[in-house]
């Protein structure tokens, strides 16, 4: 009986940083400078590390060929990675935090309302709004529950970027 020897696989290489900064400066100061020169100095997979969190990174054609593939949508998953942020929020789903057919869904209900046209000619009338509940539910002084009140207003800019009333898109993405 013969045994074959499993193949070690390295861990990517780490981008060199601050202890727990890690790169934050960098990335922050010019993400795409900072991408483009690990990518040339690390290659297409590597890790990179801000304020305590190790993330890796693939980029490249490679890597966005890689993407493209059925197992490349199968491996590689962001539901988890952004599940914090989903509870937080008190959602059911986003769109950074589905996958697969649901995600398809999701990005085309959503496509007008993230269009550059859906706020040409309507800053105005955006600014209006946000003024309006500002002044009303929000004084100087008051208590303000952060994540309630970026619910509200992420729900009020949605529904005027796509003309839609939040019951309308409930049904288009429950359909």
């Amino acid at each position: 009986m013969t045994t074959v020897e499993p193949e070690v696989v390295k861990a990517p290489r780490r981008v060199r940083g601050i202890p727990f900064i890690g790169s934050t400066f960098a990335m922050v100061k010019d993400p795409a400078k900072f991408f483009v020169t690990c990518y040339r100095e690390y290659g297409p997979v590597f890790r990179v590390t801000a304020m305590g969190d190790t993330r890796t990174v693939l980029v490249g054609a490679e890597a966005a060929n890689f993407m493209g593939t059925r197992a490349g949508r199968d491996c590689l998953r962001s539901k988890e990675f952004w599940q914090g942020l989903v509870d937080e929020w008190g959602a059911k789903r986003t769109l950074t935090g589905e996958d697969g057919e649901t995600h398809q869904k999701l990005r085309a209900v959503m496509r007008h309302g993230y269009s550059r046209e859906s706020l040409a000619g309507r800053h105005d009338e955006l600014v209006a709004i946000t003024d309006t509940v500002l002044d009303r539910d929000w004084g100087v002084g008051a208590f303000v529950p952060v994540v309630q009140a970026m619910q509200y207003v992420s729900s009020m800019t949605s529904w005027k970027r796509t003309s839609a009333t939040p019951s309308s898109s409930r049904r288009a993405i429950s359909s």
